[in-house]
């Protein structure tokens, strides 16, 4: 069923018209906004915010605050929209929260196979941002890979996965691979990380990665990650070799 206008208002559904009663406002005029009880004036001040004033680090940290509180639909996605155009300023604002904001990340393999011939974006709010912000976030995105933090690394193979699937730099995909093999050993008790690792690895296709996938879907026991890697390879198949 269609939302009505009123639905979509309560969700902070902006018009142009809610976004011209608001030009003219001052910066600290749009700050204190952030604030407002009503969701439609809280996305028109981010939007503007971040159309006007410099994306530095104290307005980030101000969006990505409200983002961990945010429950209405559409001033997540202006919060989301501002964010991704704030560089490697953002994304190293936005790391810290990978898997902490909302309950919609996955919890274990997906048995439903992902039929599209791409790669998915990802489920978690700050992972989407940081896929679609490209190379200006990977080597935020990869430091996580290095460290010991299940969560975020879980939510980062995700964004990483997206951004080297559709990257043509070289340098760049070369980079992260060697990061994601040396995460490879740990991932042999850990089925989430082991799958998400196997989708991540279609975005790279090279002798090895095929040759390792073959060995996943013919061997390992769980019937989601064999279908996986034979998603991948499947994939693999049809894109240009590093």
């Amino acid at each position: 069923m269609k939302s009505t206008a009123d639905q979509l208002r309560a969700r902070g559904y902006l018009s142009q018209q809610d976004v011209e009663a608001l030009v003219g406002s001052t910066d600290s005029e749009l700050l204190a906004l952030l604030r407002s009880d009503d969701a439609v004036t809280r996305s028109a001040a981010v939007r503007l915010l971040a159309n006007s004033a410099p994306l530095e680090q104290p307005l980030i940290a101000r969006f990505v605050d409200m983002l961990v509180h945010e429950k209405k639909l559409y001033t997540k996605l202006e919060l989301s929209n501002a964010l991704q155009r704030g560089g490697e300023t953002s994304a190293t604002s936005l790391v810290p929260f990978l898997g902490r904001i909302g309950r919609n990340q996955h919890r274990s393999p997906d048995p439903n196979e992902f039929k599209k011939v791409s790669f998915p974006l990802p489920r978690d709010i700050a992972a989407r941002i940081l896929a679609r912000m490209d190379n200006a976030a990977l080597p935020a995105l990869l430091a996580v890979l290095h460290a010991a933090d299940r969560t975020a690394t879980l939510e980062a193979l995700d964004a990483v996965g997206f951004i080297c699937f559709y990257s043509s730099n070289g340098d760049t995909k070369h980079a992260a691979l060697t990061a994601l093999r040396a995460l490879y050993p740990r991932a042999q008790d850990d089925e989430l990380l082991r799958w998400k690792l196997i989708r991540c690895f279609q975005s790279f296709n090279n002798e090895a990665i095929n040759t390792l996938l073959t060995g996943i879907e013919h061997n390992d026991p769980n019937p989601a990650i064999r279908q996986e890697a034979h998603r991948s390879l499947t994939v693999l198949a049809g894109r240009s070799k590093m």
